[in-house]
């Protein structure tokens, strides 16, 4: 049987009888509650762990998770930022994620609520995060800007999921030697 033919069995329960049926079950801590009700949610879990304040990585799991999968992302102690908004929910809608669970902090609630997209989060942050690359730089609109002694690149075209950046005319950075 697949995760999501399990998955779609199990929802047949309440989250209470399953937690008591099982020790397998794990059950969520109360600071993390859902953003509207009645909400339900169940599938195979796609783990992501964020950085505070930055969403790069809950970006590219939206690129690799499956269709029928929960977003489960670890951000850590932020939430003072709100890392999934309407744009992501729709970028998931359109995936056929079924639903973001996360001890983070979300943004635009009622364009989630509208489009009835579940989730369970922790808190609810107007601010937006940043995106920081593996390699320590942060990306804006309209370019980069170094966080180390090296010159900022503009004119950023696309980055992939290695980090790695490409722009018009530009080399790759070089590496930093291993200490």
């Amino acid at each position: 049987m697949s995760e999501l033919n399990l998955a779609e069995r199990l929802a047949k329960y309440s989250t209470p009888t399953l937690a008591e049926a099982s020790s397998h079950v794990v059950v969520l801590p109360p600071v993390i509650a859902p953003l509207f009700r009645p909400i339900q949610l169940s599938g195979p879990v796609y783990l992501v762990l964020a950085m505070p304040g930055d969403n790069l990585a809950v970006h590219l799991a939206l690129a690799k998770a499956p269709g029928g999968s929960v977003l489960v992302v670890a951000t850590g102690p932020e939430l003072q930022k709100g890392f999934w908004g309407e744009i992501m929910t729709e970028a998931a809608l359109a995936r056929k994620i079924r639903g973001l669970v996360t001890d983070g902090a979300v943004r635009d609630t009622r364009p989630i609520r509208e489009s009835a997209f579940p989730v369970f989060c922790a808190g609810v942050a107007i601010s937006g995060t940043t995106k920081i690359s593996p390699r320590g730089w942060m990306i804006t609109p309209g370019g980069l800007h170094g966080t180390r002694s090296q010159k900022p690149t503009r004119n950023t075209q696309e980055l992939d999921p290695t980090g790695v950046h490409s722009h018009r005319g530009a080399k790759p950075f070089p590496r930093k030697p291993k200490q």
